[in-house]
């Protein structure tokens, strides 16, 4: 993602949720000031009903600016109470008078409605982050957000595809992912090849060859374990090496991805993935991932080094057959795919996503 160059940000704060180092009150107290007079406040709104990729990218955004300013995530909907346990979470009531004011605002999705409150609050930036293809949602939420016009709106993408087939200015942000808890495991042997794969509970979320897939390889002698299957109960015949679990708890998803030897990841033509976090969460578990070409983390996937590009049955089925004979070329290629994400998300690269949220003026176009 681009960044204004030469920007410089406050000390980072104690990380959300963890233990900081003791410090005098005063000192802290001046400490905390200081922070706050350089860096502007940011709010980060969603729906968080349901945990899924924008609702996960909101905590994770909301975690990374904290550590630099006050970053405060709203919503105006009952909140899921998982995601409720990995951030908090303040609910908009116009009634009350009990919604954001002042400082950077940005709106995670531009698939929900935003309620009166907004004609009232006063933003020196306003965020939209375009992550669901939608072009009438785009078209409306910028309206709506705009209040016609009178206010600017800057766009955020969450791939390159996506601005692309947009064809509006603004810059490419990938959903960032928290390293300290995706991290890789000492391999442990097992008897089967595992094959995974985790989403929402949706048909879309699915390629209609997938059933056909998973069937092939069990066959083969694979074990396959889909997170978020049970959609798929009716279309795949029950198989002792098939488990079609319902939908994972974000805590417990990094110990689902441990579990896996390779993920794989397709979806519907009418749900074409945007970015794909759940693949850069395994991939930052280093679990070498085999996804489709339209993925928008496919722009990060270099084919045979840190994944593989898939679209069709066959092709997926040669993949895991060598993955699966081929250990050192399983874990080459999950040690690349760990370096990947530590490249994209480590302390330097947050740092600048930070900045260009906090620096108070339009981003250069990515």
């Amino acid at each position: 993602m681009a960044a204004s160059g030469g920007q410089s940000l406050p000390a980072p704060r104690a990380r959300p949720g963890r233990p900081a180092g003791v410090a005098h009150p005063s000192a802290a107290g001046r400490r905390m000031k200081r922070e706050d007079a350089l860096s502007p406040p940011v709010h980060l709104i969603n729906p968080m009903t349901e945990v899924g990729g924008s609702e996960l990218h909101t905590v994770d955004m909301w975690r990374v600016l904290s550590r630099y300013t006050r970053a405060t995530v709203w919503s105006e909907r009952p909140v899921d109470p998982q995601l409720a346990a990995l951030a908090p979470v303040e609910r908009i009531h116009l009634g009350k008078l009990h919604f954001p004011r002042q400082g950077v605002f940005l709106f995670v999705g531009a698939y929900f409605e935003v309620g009166a409150w907004w004609r009232f609050a006063r933003p020196s930036r306003t965020l939209l982050l375009y992550n669901i293809d939608n072009p009438r949602r785009l078209e409306y939420a910028l309206a709506r957000l705009s209040l016609g016009g009178r206010r600017r709106v800057e766009l955020i993408y969450a791939s390159k595809r996506l601005k692309a087939e947009a064809g509006l200015p603004g810059v490419v942000e990938d959903s960032p992912i928290d390293l300290d808890r995706y991290q890789p495991a000492r391999a442990v042997p097992r008897n089967e090849f595992v094959v995974g794969r985790a989403s929402r509970d949706d048909p879309l979320k699915f390629s209609d060859d997938d059933p056909a897939l998973f069937e092939r390889l069990a066959a083969a002698g694979f074990h396959v374990r889909i997170a978020g299957g049970t959609c798929l109960r009716a279309r795949i015949a029950p198989h002792p090496r098939i488990e079609l679990l319902p939908v994972l708890s974000p805590l417990a998803m990094p110990h689902f991805m441990l579990g896996l030897d390779c993920f794989v990841y397709r979806t519907s033509p009418e749900w074409p993935e945007s970015y794909g976090r759940v693949i850069a969460e395994a991939m930052a578990c280093g679990v070498p991932p085999v996804v489709a070409s339209n993925a928008g983390i496919a722009q990060h996937i270099r084919h045979g080094e840190n994944g593989f590009i898939a679209d069709t049955n066959e092709e997926v089925m040669d993949i895991l057959l060598t993955l699966r004979e081929d250990r050192e070329l399983r874990a080459r290629v999950g040690v690349a795919a760990r370096r990947t994400m530590e490249e994209r998300y480590g302390e330097e690269q947050l740092a600048r996503i930070a900045a260009y949220y906090l620096r108070g003026e339009a981003g250069v176009p990515a």
